[in-house]
């Protein structure tokens, strides 16, 4: 079994810390995540463990590695993804970055799709 993703590795690991709960935590159901205060999660929990504050450059590594986002009924923003949910560690070895060649072959795919 190969080690998942640093990315990955370390966004499970905070959301799993009880001291973090007021500025990131998991959903009711366990199936998604949510960032509660931005500014802190800049300052504090960014900073510390992927050295940088910019919001953006977060955002992009989880779209990157696949993440959704939605809104849900309190037009909260909800970050998702199917291998990613409370109490799966030991699968996000499963996880892949997106590259371009990736994307490259998931459109491919699409468009056949849509053909049959």
């Amino acid at each position: 079994m190969s080690k998942p993703a640093k990315f990955i590795a370390i966004l499970y690991d905070i959301l799993e810390k009880e001291s973090f709960q007021t500025t990131i935590r998991w959903t009711k159901d366990g199936k998604g995540f949510q960032i509660l205060r931005i500014p802190e999660f800049q300052s504090n929990i960014m900073e510390e463990f992927f050295n940088t504050q910019n919001f953006q450059s977060f955002l992009r590594q989880l779209s990157l590695y696949g993440f959704k986002m939605k809104k849900n009924e309190k037009n909260q923003k909800i970050y998702n993804h199917p291998l990613f949910f409370q109490g799966n560690q030991y699968e996000l070895w499963l996880f892949q970055l997106r590259t371009s060649q990736n994307l490259k072959k998931e459109k491919s795919k699409r468009k056949w799709r849509t053909i049959f």
